[in-house]
């Protein structure tokens, strides 16, 4: 089926003029059911569209057909889909004016796919196709890889496998329509590739992209695979409004294998729908020095004083001796606040001067009576108690309270002093003796 019976198919005529307002977008037809998705989302249309309108329609498409310059009519199993060749008047600038994103964002990813990185697109197919349009679109020799030679703009070239790639070298590359495992390898093997994943949030299509290498390369590491083939990753989320680009983010290399670093992110007070940049990229230096000096000027004053990038992580391998020295060392000690010294139960205290006003000393015991310091007064003890006392000096312990002797005079005491005087008389007398010189006559 050519252009001008397409053009003349009576059949076609509703789902076509719905189409023709949109500039670039999908449309699926089911009995009772035409849904349009745009840049705004999903809509279904107010058109009468019953089995018997959709049958004659199906039928007359037996292969894929150009409706005209830029819409492409196909049957994919009972659905008839209306797509929309990507425009070669559809530029980043029509992007940013349209609000999907800001204008330095676009600039930074311009930048980025002319010095020859990989972006994956992640977001609703519709909005995510009109971006790498608009992204592949502003190379010198653009390209599409994928099967569906239908939708390639007329001055873009059609690859279908890598080896087509290396041999016609277009300075971007688009993919839209394969697979997570072939993207891997298109972007692992190629430079200044831009694809699409169906996915929602970023950490979702990290995953895909992580399982479809691993299934693919089992026994191969995939953190690896990840920053060999992903450089950017534009996060585009639906709004209120419509659907803008939430966050640009950078794959760079960290300790546990890579890390997604926020460059660009919406959502911050007092402009949450702003796309605000929040870091630096990492490839500035080679925009200043290859592309544009301008934008890297921008790039570099754009972020916020109060912002901190991430240190880049450098393999111990790589690390020169002295740097390798220096992460090594152990981070010096802070000292605390020297406290106040408490005076140990050994320390000598000097006692504080009197009070003019302190009672004299031994007050305390003119209050007691007599009975009171009869009961405190220490009670006699034994024999043994003095003969311990006289030989080692050591006192006997305190009488419990109450305890009183059995007699007022101790008789162990007084024999003890006794026998002591014995003692001390006849060593006198044994003295005397022994001092008396002999006679000589004797």
């Amino acid at each position: 089926m050519n252009q001008s019976s397409v053009a003349q198919n009576q059949v076609l005529g509703p789902l076509l003029s719905a189409f023709a307002r949109e500039r670039l977008g999908f449309l699926t037809a089911r009995p009772e059911s035409v849904v349009l998705e745009d840049a705004r989302g999903l809509h279904k249309l107010a058109l009468s569209w019953d089995a018997a309108a959709h049958q004659a329609a199906w039928d007359s498409l037996a292969e894929p057909a150009a409706a005209d310059a830029t819409t492409v009519v196909r049957r994919m199993g009972t659905t008839i889909v209306c797509a929309h060749v990507p425009a070669e008047a559809l530029t980043l600038a029509a992007c940013v004016q349209d609000g999907l994103m800001s204008s330095l964002a676009a600039q930074c990813l311009d930048a980025a796919v002319s010095l020859g990185r990989n972006v994956l697109i992640v977001g609703p197919r519709a909005c995510a196709w009109e971006l790498i349009a608009a992204l592949v679109g502003s190379g010198i020799r653009p390209a599409l890889a994928g099967r569906t030679a239908e939708l390639v703009p007329k001055r873009w070239a059609h690859v279908k496998s890598l080896a087509q790639a290396r041999n016609l070298g277009p300075d971007r590359l688009a993919a839209w329509s394969i697979g997570p495992a072939s993207i891997a390898r298109l972007m692992g093997s190629y430079s200044g590739v831009v694809a699409w994943s169906p996915a929602v949030r970023l950490d979702q299509a990290l995953m895909r992209f992580e399982a479809a290498i691993e299934r693919r390369t089992p026994h191969v590491s995939t953190p690896l695979q990840v920053l060999a083939a992903i450089d950017l990753i534009v996060l585009v989320g639906r709004t209120p409004e419509r659907i803008r680009v939430r966050g640009i983010y950078e794959i760079r290399l960290a300790e546990d294998g890579y890390r997604p670093t926020p460059l660009f992110v919406s959502g911050l007070m007092p402009a949450p729908d702003a796309l605000v940049p929040v870091a630096t990229p990492s490839f500035v230096d080679e925009i200043a020095l290859l592309s544009d000096p301008v934008l890297a000027d921008e790039l570099r004053h754009a972020v916020p004083s109060a912002a901190q990038e991430p240190a880049p992580f450098v393999p111990e391998a790589e690390a020169e001796p002295q740097v390798e020295r220096e992460r090594m060392r152990p981070a010096p000690r802070v000292r605390r606040a020297a406290a106040p010294l408490v005076p140990s139960i050994v320390t000598r205290r000097t006692a504080p001067p009197p009070r003019p006003d302190a009672p004299p000393p031994g007050w305390e015991l003119d209050q007691l009576s007599d009975d009171q310091l009869q009961e405190m007064a220490p009670a006699a003890g034994t024999s043994d108690d003095a003969a311990m006392a006289a030989a080692y000096g050591l006192a006997p312990p305190p009488r419990p309270a109450g305890v009183t002797a059995a007699t007022p005079q101790n008789p162990g005491f007084e024999e003890a002093l006794s026998r002591a005087r014995l003692r001390d008389q006849q060593a006198e007398k044994d003295e005397e003796t022994s001092s008396v010189p002999d006679d000589p006559r004797r």
